[in-house]
This record gives C-alpha cells, structure tokens and sequence, in this order.
C-alpha cells in the first residue's frame, strides 16, 4: 500500500514537471512570431519607400533632362536662324562684281557678250516698249564703294558710252564728297583735270581727263555725282 501510494506520488510530481515548462514556452513563441510579423511588416514597408522615393527621382531627372534639350534645341534654332541671316547676307554682298577704272574704261568699243562676261553679266536695259536694246545695268564696286553702271551700244551693239552712277538723287552729296571722287580720278589719270569746276547750263560742276583715247568726266549737282566714259573726239581745248 505504502509503495502504491509513493508510486502514485512520484507519477504526479513527474507530470507536473513535464506539463509545467511546456506551458511557460507558449508565450515565448507568441512573442517570437509578432515580432517575426511585426518585422516582416516594417520589411515590407520599405521597399514601398524606396520605391516611391526612385519613381520622384526618376521623374525630377526627366524634367531636367526635358530642359536641357528644350534649351538646347532652341541654342540650335538661333545658330541656325543666324546662321541663315549670314549667308543671305554674304550671296547679297557677292552680287557685286568688284571692279576699277580700267575694268570701265575698257569695256568701250567691247560687243555685248564680252562686256557682260567683263562685269559679271549684268542686265539687259531695254526701252519701255522692247523694241531697242540700250545696253546693260551692273552693280559693282568702286573704289570700294557700291555704283551702279549703265553701258550704252551704238548700231552694231558695240559699247559707246560708260555711265556710273555713284549717288543717283537718294541724297545730298556734299562737296567733300565730290572733291574725294576728284582725287581718285586725278590719280587714276595722272593728270590734273581740266575745266576744273566749271558749272555747266544744267546746274552740275564739271571736271574732264583724257585718258588714252576716251574722255572721262565726274559730273556733281547737289543729289547726283556720276562719272562718264566716252570716246576722245577731238581735243581739249
């Protein structure tokens, strides 16, 4: 009996020890798993962050990537704009034949074809009507300055006459102006001009150089300075 009951005793004691431990674990391994899920979830919050935190960043990156080229699109037009204006501007000034006195000179007695060839080409110059070739029409430059000049043909097409045209009534020409063209023409021919200032019925002043077989005159009024170009017939007097 006494064994059977310390039998019995020993039974409970071990079932208590068993059972008790077992029990103390369970909140351990609660805590263990919400902080396990608690965890997981700041982990997964994170990648929500950073990924929101790219996506502004990609797109501020855009938006300046967007600016510079607009930026650089219109530096672009602007050169390209410019450089436009440039090139018009250069084929206007290269329409201009470049020529001196001796080219003039020597287009008298020259046939159409060669005078044209001579200054760039030119343009025809008809009467109103088209019914007589008068010569042709250049632009050139002058002693550096822009003239025009107007060729006359006699019957057989041949150049008779020289005329530039250097101010054409758009302005005042002042005397300074004139005795500057006087000077050019006075080493040109490497004379001193003769009827020096003479005024003539029409109201212009007058200077006249032979020059090999032509005459060449400048002739001033207050809006018109021109030189022209002829034959020498005669002499001087």
């Amino acid at each position: 009996m006494k064994k059977t009951v310390i039998l019995a005793f020993l039974l409970s004691s071990a079932l208590l020890i068993s059972c008790g431990p077992a029990n103390e674990q369970i909140p351990e391994q609660t805590q263990i798993e919400t902080g396990t899920t608690e965890t997981i979830a700041e982990t997964e919050d994170t990648p929500e962050e950073e990924s929101t935190g790219s996506v502004q960043e990609t797109l501020e990156t855009t938006e300046s990537e967007t600016e510079s080229n607009t930026e650089q699109e219109q530096t672009e037009t602007s050169e390209t704009t410019a450089g436009t204006e440039t090139a018009a501007e250069s084929e206007t000034q290269g329409d201009r034949t470049e020529a001196d006195m001796d080219a003039l000179v020597s287009l008298i007695g020259m046939d159409d074809a060669t005078a044209a060839e001579a200054l760039g080409g030119g343009e025809e110059n008809w009467t109103e009507d088209k019914n007589f070739f008068i010569g042709r029409i250049y632009e050139v430059t002058l002693f550096g300055e822009d003239v025009s000049v107007y060729t006359s043909y006699d019957d057989q097409e041949k150049v008779n006459s020289v005329s530039v045209w250097i101010v054409d009534g758009s302005r005042t020409v002042e005397k300074e102006e004139a005795e500057t063209w006087k000077q050019r023409l006075d080493e040109y021919t490497g004379t001193e001009a003769v009827f020096d200032g003479v005024t003539s019925e029409g109201g212009s002043d007058n200077w006249k150089w032979k020059s090999g077989n032509n005459f060449i005159t400048l002739n001033w009024m207050k809006e018109i300075l021109t030189i022209s170009i002829n034959p020498a017939v005669g002499e001087l007097h």
